[in-house]
């Protein structure tokens, strides 16, 4: 059987993913199965998913998918380079034939052409990026400037076309024989009018208790389980960041990965209980919100700049599986792709520490979402 990947956080699941999914598996029919490769407990911008990786994991299998393997938190909480490679080292892993994403452009040779440019981008390309930076912008922002004034498009201003060229770029680095596939989005990222809301809007109206906006948005079995989740954790979890933070030195910070030009100084002398106020006060053009709260979870999960090294470098990923269809030939293909490729690396250090990190990271999100597994149950696949 032919594998079909999405790589995917569904921080929750909506429409707009149940119609991508759907849109998936058409691409090879009877002969594939489509395996989602989703964020873990922590997101791409750094904070705690709305509800535990089992949770999302079903409800991806629920929409439609075949299986459903965990992105590691060393990449799920990364760049969006980071965040792509790691998803299509996984899927490269596992002798995965394509990959399906969403984009605001909905054109997969344009993404293709532009990917091939960047991929090894031109001295004079780099050189405006650094011009654009030493102006105080932060990097996406001059990639995207750089490709207006260079190439004369704009296809990086949009956060999905934006992952669709990263893909497309960790295809190319990985030296993998992947077909990208791209479906066109209806709404824009932020639009909260679109029929299909975006994953933002739908966690807006979760935290806000406004849960009546986004009914007719989501699956019935992903607005049941948010109506039962605790909205309170993210409060809890920020409220966390400044006592923890107060116990770093400017030494312990300036170790932590991304935190250069001096942000170890305004990360230890604006310390406050009140968060918002915090954040604000270290928050500039080159370190945005997003890039603020990643740095943030990254002190209190010791991710440094040896574990970014790990990231940017790692051969083998660690391949766990959160949930499958109960399909006695989705089992019988994918199984032992998954065993094989673990087994390969199970006794390498750098796939030792991305599981270790996995764990560790497991168990804050679960001590904030005051989750108690049944030990019997951890680790053990889920079926639907």
């Amino acid at each position: 059987m032919k594998i079909l990947g999405i790589i995917c956080e569904y921080n929750p699941l909506h429409l707009g993913h149940l119609r991508h999914i759907t849109f998936s598996k058409k691409i090879y029919g009877d002969d594939g199965m489509v395996v989602c490769v989703m964020s873990g407990n922590f997101t791409q911008r750094g904070l705690p998913a709305v509800t535990d990786k089992y949770t999302r994991a079903k409800h991806a299998v629920l929409s439609g998918a075949d299986a459903v393997i965990e992105l590691p938190v060393l990449f799920s909480t990364g760049s969006a380079t980071d965040f792509a490679c790691g998803g299509v080292k996984i899927l490269d892993s596992l002798d995965a034939d394509g990959i399906c994403c969403g984009s605001e452009c909905g054109d997969g040779k344009t993404i293709f052409d532009l990917s091939k440019k960047l991929v090894n981008p031109t001295l004079e390309f780099n050189a405006r990026i650094k011009e654009i930076l030493a102006e105080g912008e932060n990097y996406p922002t001059a990639v995207s400037r750089a490709e207006r004034e260079l190439f004369g498009s704009d296809l990086l201003s949009k956060p999905n076309n934006l992952l669709a060229v990263e893909y497309q770029k960790a295809i190319f680095a990985n030296k993998s024989d992947m077909s990208l596939f791209t479906l066109k989005r209806d709404s824009d990222y932020n639009d909260e009018s679109a029929d299909n809301v975006s994953s933002s809007s739908v966690r807006k109206a979760f935290y806000c208790n406004e849960f009546i906006k986004i009914k007719d948005n989501v699956p019935t079995y992903v607005f049941n389980d948010l109506s039962a989740t605790d909205r309170a954790t993210l409060k809890r979890y920020r409220e966390f960041l400044p006592i923890f933070l107060s116990t770093k030195t400017k030494a312990d910070l300036s170790q932590i990965a991304d935190v250069t030009e001096g942000l170890e100084n305004l990360l230890s002398d604006n310390v406050t209980l009140n968060f918002d106020k915090y954040v604000e006060k270290i928050k500039t053009r080159r370190y945005t919100r997003a890039k603020l709260d990643r740095i943030l979870l990254y002190c209190v999960l010791g991710i440094d700049k040896k574990m970014q090294t790990i990231r940017q470098t790692a051969k083998s990923i660690p391949i766990n599986l959160l949930a499958i269809r109960d399909d006695e030939k989705v089992l019988k293909n994918l199984l032992p792709r998954i065993e094989n490729a673990n087994k390969k690396n199970e006794g390498n250090q750098e796939f030792i520490t991305i599981n270790d990190l996995t764990k560790k990271s497991d168990r804050f999100y679960n001590t904030i979402f005051n989750i108690v597994y049944d030990k019997t149950q951890i680790n053990r696949v889920k079926k639907y």
